[in-house]
């Protein structure tokens, strides 16, 4: 089974897994985690635990944030987004890694699924059309992440 880290230039990275979620209808699924802003989304997705594969912690994540278990299709994305922390945040956080490691995945749901979150890490939901996702999410970052992900599967409906 895979180890939950992975080592890069010397950092300890905390392997994530996150999914660009779209419906038959090409709608995007969008989380507001607690502690976001209120206007403020992003994407379902987590950490890998121990001796867990990343697509077992990617269908965990989708059962426990939004109660999706029948999926459509998935694929996985090129990109990887990796990043450290600043010695300022590991140590308010109180973290014993040195930053995250995340895959990406596109995952396909039948339009019928009924979406129910996880109330202690997720304060909301929303589906969004393509052009919307990119005014809802406002961190840079997501946006550049979505923009790739979204090409790289053909996901865009706006000329």
């Amino acid at each position: 089974m895979a180890d939950n880290f992975v080592d890069i230039d010397g950092l300890r990275l905390k392997k994530k897994v996150r999914a660009i979620i779209t419906n038959e209808d090409n709608e995007f699924l969008l989380i507001r985690p607690h502690g976001y802003d209120a206007h403020s989304w992003t994407f379902v997705g987590g950490g890998v635990e121990a001796n867990e594969t990343d697509l077992e912690a990617l269908y965990r994540e989708l059962k426990e944030e939004v109660n999706i278990d029948k999926i459509a299709a998935i694929n996985e994305s090129s990109l990887v987004n990796w990043f450290a922390f600043s010695e300022r945040f590991k140590a308010k956080k109180n973290v014993d890694y040195d930053g995250q490691h995340a895959k990406y995945f596109h995952v396909c749901v039948p339009n019928a699924t009924q979406i129910a979150i996880q109330h202690s890490e997720v304060a909301d939901y929303c589906w969004s059309s393509d052009a919307e996702v990119l005014n809802r999410i406002t961190i840079s970052k997501h946006r550049e992440i979505f923009n790739f992900i979204a090409e790289e599967f053909k996901l865009l409906q706006r000329a």
